[in-house]
């Protein structure tokens, strides 16, 4: 799916309810394995959160009837509590929603790569349990070229209730955390937030 002039993919509105609706395009060839070039042609839940769908691409190939690059993959709207595998990589494919009342936990040694404009956004509760021999990572997706801005950072809603990021490792963001309107329900420790253009916003 691609050298197509605007959008690879560009799906249709759901006004606020896009976040209960993916559209399963998995298993394809996009003329790209690298993350911020697929994403780019894809007009989705990234580019306006709750009026349009997930799109849900991850498992591409390597090639025209080729090998699926990653099986580590997130992209999605967490709607029932999570907690994803210690010790693992994931692919970030579009960004990552904390609905109200669920809750995220991370545990140790997981590595969260990023594509460009991306972010992890809490509405729930977010559970970091890094450890200093392991810690939780935040990064980009960019291997090759990181810099500040090369993804959006963790967001934290007004509708967050409980965010507790222990042994964390934060690294080219916009906002490496941004308490948007959250009041007091963020608990930082024993964490790296850098070459970011904030910290903590």
């Amino acid at each position: 799916i691609y050298g197509n002039s605007s959008f690879n993919i560009n799906t249709a509105t759901y006004y606020n309810s896009g976040d209960t609706v993916t559209v399963d395009i998995t298993g394809n060839w996009w003329n790209s394995t690298v993350i911020d070039t697929i994403a780019a042609k894809i007009h989705d839940y990234t580019d306006s959160r709750n009026n349009l769908p997930v799109v849900d691409y991850s498992g591409f190939l390597d090639g025209a009837n080729g090998n699926s690059v990653s099986t580590n993959d997130l992209n999605a709207v967490f709607i029932n509590d999570t907690t994803l595998t210690a010790n693992t990589t994931y692919q970030v494919l579009g960004d990552l929603t904390v609905a109200a009342g669920v809750t995220l936990t991370i545990p140790e040694g997981v590595t969260l790569e990023f594509g460009a404009g991306m972010d992890l956004n809490v509405a729930g509760s977010l559970v970091v349990e890094g450890t200093s021999a392991l810690p939780v990572t935040f990064t980009s997706s960019n291997k090759t070229t990181p810099g500040k801005n090369s993804w959006n950072g963790i967001i934290v809603t007004s509708t967050a209730t409980n965010v507790v990021i222990d042994n964390a490792h934060v690294e080219y963001a916009n906002n490496g955390i941004y308490f948007n309107n959250s009041g007091s329900v963020g608990v930082v420790s024993n964490s790296i937030i850098e070459n970011s253009t904030q910290g903590i916003n």
